[in-house]
């Protein structure tokens, strides 16, 4: 393990002044992790941040940050791209400078909404139910810091102000240990919480400047002093497990992490400043099914993720879809770093019987039942393995119902000259369809506008439709004279079968058996403007 030399000058804020101490020089090991990547700067916006506080990642991948200055609840991707739900206030679903953050194995998301005394349960969209409220009988709150979730989903929070640890269940029924004090099992001002493997609880006692790692039940054992050596912490305030069961600290006033095992043997990275690895205050971690360590680096407003640089990283696996219809297929991709072998698992046969390049790879997967699907790659270099997995929703077929959506002009790519009008009338249950042809050379003077021939132009159908599916009598019609009341005939001349496979394809089979024409018509539109009102219109369907 390296060695390198840490030294500042602390400055930490308090109401009345800056406080500033010189802390001399230390030597310090330095864990093995590298900076990989950053997103996020000061902002409103999606992938912008005021003060991020909590970080958790779910099943998925997908890291779900709390921010205490914009009220919300930020969900990002690895790159930065971000939805985001929640504002100021006290109704569910709004937030009261928000704190820490854990998922359940439903993808429940809790929050400790700090200003409000309570927890939040909320769905990906931020729709939200809550339990608790302010005071101290058990299952009451007073500005709740930090969250974890077991593998049985039973949560453990850090109640602050109460100097205690409550374990709710999803429905708030709460049991509590823990009051204000120094010894083992007392609190000041805890912060972080996580879980280990074994079911441990993990604590950031942020007032003792120590870690508590207690049972269920009270019982602690505690490493950790004031300071900047190793194993020692000014303000720890984020805490996280890995699969290792290693103990990821964010060591606040330090401006650095800190990996430590339960015996308290810790090592750092970090230093303050704003560059990448660097840290101003930061608070709230989070690890990956990898064992990256991503940090909310609350006073540059923005999320570092960080790995270990010494064992396996997948740096990357994803699905071109991640939902498609039965008998489509889907992408998948991935980027591998330091592995020597990679496995294919769950998923379909197709995924399973394939052996990945350990470097990188594509392939393309056909799925033809409905379900979820979870394709997961697992690669090892013979020491450490890591696995990452991505979920494909395969929905079954559903036949598209006719609806006003579908009205716009539609053409054959393959032949020039070919356009379609339709026309949907959902009222009456029937669909109209004019087929005009046009030449990009006007014709000769003598052609003539027969059925069939160079100089005609238009042909009408009308039909009802049922479902996708519309059959349509051709109507020829005679005589008149434009723009004049003249009369005219019309007969019919054979059927055109018109079906949609969706909300930009279908199909055109005609059968004229005056000219003895018969044939099939790939269709798409010629814009793209009303396919989003047919999928809506699609979906109101019964």
């Amino acid at each position: 393990m390296n060695e390198s030399f840490y030294c500042k000058i602390l400055c930490k804020r308090t109401v009345a002044a800056a406080l500033c101490i010189f802390i001399s020089c230390t030597s310090i090991s330095v864990a093995n992790y590298e900076f990989v990547s950053s997103f996020g700067s000061f902002g409103t916006s999606p992938g912008q941040f005021d003060d991020p506080r909590g970080v958790a990642v779910n099943q998925h991948g997908i890291i779900i940050i709390t921010e205490s200055g914009n009220d919300r609840v930020q969900l990002c991707d690895n790159l930065g791209g971000c939805t985001a739900f929640g504002s100021f206030g006290v109704e569910s679903g709004e937030f009261d400078r928000p704190r820490g953050v854990a998922v359940n194995s439903a993808d429940r998301i809790f929050v400790a909404d700090r200003g409000n005394d309570r927890i939040q349960n909320c769905g990906n969209t931020g729709i939200c139910t809550d339990y608790g409220g302010s005071g101290t009988e058990v299952g009451k709150f007073e500005s709740p810091r930090g969250i974890a979730i077991d593998g049985a989903d039973q949560m453990y929070i850090t109640d602050t102000d109460n100097n205690r640890i409550q374990s709710c269940n999803e429905m708030g029924v709460c049991t509590s240990f823990g009051t204000l004090g120094t010894s083992l099992g007392q609190f000041n001002s805890p912060s972080g919480i996580g879980v280990t493997s074994s079911g441990k609880l993990v604590i950031a006692d942020r007032g003792n400047s120590r870690i508590q790692v207690c049972t269920t039940q009270g019982s602690c054992t505690a490493f950790g002093s004031l300071g900047s050596g190793p194993g020692q912490f000014n303000d720890p305030s984020g805490i996280a497990i890995n699969s290792q069961d290693q103990i990821i600290v964010v060591d606040r006033f330090n401006d650095r992490v800190q990996v430590c095992s339960e015996q308290g043997i810790c090592t750092a990275f970090g230093s303050f400043g704003s560059g990448p690895g660097q840290f101003n205050a930061p608070w709230g971690v989070g690890v990956d099914s990898q064992d990256r360590i991503i940090i909310a680096d609350l006073g540059n407003d923005r999320i570092q993720i960080f790995a270990d640089t010494a064992g396996v990283l997948i740096n990357g696996f994803s699905a071109t879809e991640e939902t498609i219809e039965e008998g489509q297929s889907t992408s998948l991709s991935w980027t591998v770093s330091n592995a020597t072998t990679c496995v294919a698992l769950d998923g379909n046969d197709a995924w399973r019987t394939l052996t990945p390049n350990a470097v990188s790879g594509e392939v393309e997967i056909t799925l033809d039942s409905p379900g979820d699907y979870t394709f997961t790659l697992q690669c090892t270099d013979g020491n450490s393995t890591v696995s990452v997995q991505v979920v494909v929703s395969v929905t079954a077929f559903v036949l598209l119902e006719m609806n006003a959506g579908l009205n716009d002009a539609w053409f054959y790519p393959v032949t020039d000259g070919q356009g379609f009008f339709i026309t949907v009338f959902p009222d009456l249950g029937v669909v109209t369809l004019a087929w005009f042809t046009y030449d990009t050379v006007r014709p000769d003077d003598d052609a003539v506008a027969n059925l069939g021939e160079a100089g005609h132009r238009w042909l009408t159908a009308l039909g009802v439709y049922s479902g996708p599916e519309a059959v349509m009598d051709i109507t020829m019609t005679s005589g008149g004279i434009f723009d004049t009341a003249t009369e005219i005939s019309r007969r019919t001349d054979g059927t055109i079968i018109l079906t949609f496979s969706d909300c930009n394809t279908g199909t055109i089979e005609y059968d004229i058996p005056s000219i003895s024409q018969q044939g099939i018509v790939p269709i798409q539109r010629i814009a793209s403007d009303n396919i989003a009102l047919c999928r809506a219109l699609a979906d109101q369907s019964p």
